[in-house]
């Protein structure tokens, strides 16, 4: 359904948005305000981004009175290094650069897979995939991701016997 912003041509500012049309489909207004026009909305799509490092943001509304059009875009911002950090997960990262979650789910995944690898008798020069915090597989050889989760689980009971 369409919907409208009630924009004032003395003021040059809307008055109301999101508003159904009190006329139907290409009828007149009847009753209205001097400088009052109904903007039929146009709302743009929002544009793709990585969630990690960037954010998509409103632009200004465009408001075009010989169209009868009141148009919402969006773009996409750089995050501050800070709004990355509120937002990226707790993490510890192995000497390769993974950054493996420290959750509790996360530990209890690489805890698994690590008894699996053990269990199945997988040779060390294996390359097998595990995913990062950000949700990228990587690709670390089962030696090398048995190392890394001794450190990994010397990491994580660290943070268990801080809380």
């Amino acid at each position: 359904m369409k919907t409208y912003t009630i924009y004032n041509t003395l003021t040059e500012s809307a008055v109301a948005q999101k508003k159904k049309s009190p006329a139907k489909e290409g009828s007149e207004i009847q009753g209205l305000s001097e400088g009052l026009v109904f903007l039929e909305e146009i709302e743009t799509s929002r544009p793709s981004f990585d969630p990690w490092s960037e954010a998509v943001k409103p632009d200004e509304v465009v408001y075009d009175l010989v169209a009868l059009t009141a148009t919402q875009n969006y773009s996409v911002h750089q995050l501050t290094e800070e709004e990355i950090s509120d937002i990226t997960p707790d993490f510890y990262e192995t000497l390769g650069g993974v950054k493996m979650g420290v959750l509790d789910t996360d530990q209890n995944s690489f805890a698994n897979l690590l008894a699996l690898l053990n269990q199945s008798g997988e040779v060390d020069e294996t390359m097998i995939a595990i995913k990062d915090i950000y949700g990228v597989s990587n690709g670390i050889s089962v030696a090398d991701y048995k190392i890394a989760c001794v450190s990994y689980g010397q990491y994580c009971y660290t943070l268990f016997l801080a809380e």
